[in-house]
């Protein structure tokens, strides 16, 4: 026999809530994707999967009511919504299986016909429970908030069997809390939505295309590039586009995170848990090439710089190691000279300027936007590692070329970096990558 709800009037975290109601929980729910104009404002042109944890009675139905009204065309998918029988929520053991399968072939569905935002509302108590929704979410490039309420009782067994409309027992909802673990990403990051992906692609096509054009540098590149003299089609199809959104790591946390103090620490940081699901406006700076790897260049302002936790040195004593190699390679470079038809002039200017444009603190800040053949995503760190070693073993006037809206620097090995002369401003939102 199954167990109904009580239709008791009792508070409850799915009655029926009015605006006024909505409007308090908004105040207070510690989401800023609930209650900032310009997150809620970009988050709307990103396609977003909201998956909520927490048990019953701890709110979680009225921060999906809120998320509702605030995402309008946002669609919910839930197993519970599968244990309806006459329009009362009916628990059956045998059917709480098929609940799940049904509500996981429902949020496919959501993602194949890529509906902008999709709810899954279960109460995903453990980890393994939410990697089905994380794959998903991954192969159908969709960016992941996960959202937990934030009320006083949320762990309380006590006020969680007075709340709850499911008639869960406390002594069942302890077993539950007993269970509750915490889930923590791969890494988390600042995610870029596909749209400013797609131009952030045309904007290093168009500086790609000048460096090809500069006939001096594209001879030294083909030496470690082959596809560089062919132009500007071989040259990008030499470096494969990683698969879902650019980001900007700014904690990795291994494959097991929720057994790392580290990550655990981490997440556990009020800034974070503040900045989970909000928009931020970045800096690219400038972009490198290498043989290796193609990236953006991020220069964080002091509130992202509280988020950052990657080692900025990392790669260093290898650098160490080829000291003689790398000073002999700025050397040969440095006694060259480059012809620059893209500026229409003759030899490259020498220009008495910073060409430090980060060091410390967060100047390894980057995005991979092509990896080389046989290389990996996390090589573009080690090469800007390079690149910044490389600027400080350089004086001012070493030589650059000027191309349009940029200057190009050689660094020998087939290493370029380009300061772009306006900055680029790209929308994220601060989130974690799932597995």
């Amino acid at each position: 026999m199954g167990r109904k709800a009580s239709s008791s009037p009792r508070h409850n975290d799915t009655i029926k809530h009015d605006d006024n109601e909505l409007d308090k929980v908004r105040e207070v729910c510690g989401y800023k994707f609930l209650q900032e104009e310009a997150t809620i404002k970009h988050i709307k042109q990103c396609h977003i999967m909201f998956i909520m944890r927490g048990l019953p009675g701890s709110g979680k139905s009225t921060l999906v009511k809120l998320i509702e009204s605030t995402y309008k065309t946002a669609q919910s998918c839930s197993a519970d919504m599968f244990c309806m029988k006459d329009g009362e929520y009916e628990y059956e053991a045998e059917k709480v299986s098929e609940g799940h399968e049904k509500c996981q072939a429902k949020a496919k569905e959501l993602c194949d016909n890529k509906h902008q935002h999709i709810i899954v509302d279960n109460t995903h108590i453990q980890h393994w429970e939410l990697r089905y929704y994380f794959n998903l979410a991954a192969r159908a490039g969709y960016s992941v908030i996960i959202v937990l309420p934030k009320t006083a009782w949320r762990f309380d067994p006590v006020q969680l069997a007075i709340k709850n409309t499911h008639n869960v027992p406390e002594e069942a909802l302890r077993l539950k809390l007993k269970k509750f673990q915490p889930v923590l990403p791969l890494y988390f990051g600042w995610f870029v939505n596909q749209s400013t992906k797609l131009e952030m692609e045309l904007g290093f096509h168009k500086i790609l295309k000048q460096i090809t054009k500069i006939g001096s540098l594209k001879e030294e590149l083909e030496k470690f590039c082959p596809s560089a003299g062919e132009g500007i089609d071989s040259l990008l199809h030499r470096y494969a586009v990683p698969e879902g959104p650019f980001h900007i790591t700014a904690k990795y946390n291994g494959l097991k995170p929720d057994k790392s103090e580290d990550a655990l620490e981490y997440a556990d940081k009020d800034v974070v848990k503040k900045s989970l699901g909000q928009l931020f406006q970045i800096s690219i700076i400038g972009y490198i090439l290498t043989p290796s790897i193609i990236g953006a260049r991020i220069r964080l302002n002091s509130r992202q710089k509280q988020l950052w936790a990657q080692d900025d040195t990392e790669g260093l004593d290898s650098l160490s190691n080829n000291k003689t190699e790398v000073n002999l390679a700025l050397t040969t470079v440095s006694n060259k000279e480059y012809t620059c038809e893209v500026s229409g002039k003759g030899k490259c200017d020498t220009f008495k300027t910073s060409f430090r444009p980060t060091h410390g603190l967060g100047s390894r800040a980057h995005m991979t936007l092509g990896c080389g053949p046989d290389s990996q995503p996390v090589q573009t760190g080690l090469d800007l590692v390079d690149i910044i070693d490389c600027e400080s073993k350089t004086s001012n006037n070493f030589h650059y070329m000027q191309i349009e809206g940029a200057k190009v620097r050689y660094y020998g090995k087939g290493r370029c970096a380009i300061y772009l002369e306006d900055f680029v401003k790209v929308n994220t939102i601060f989130s974690g990558f799932y597995v």
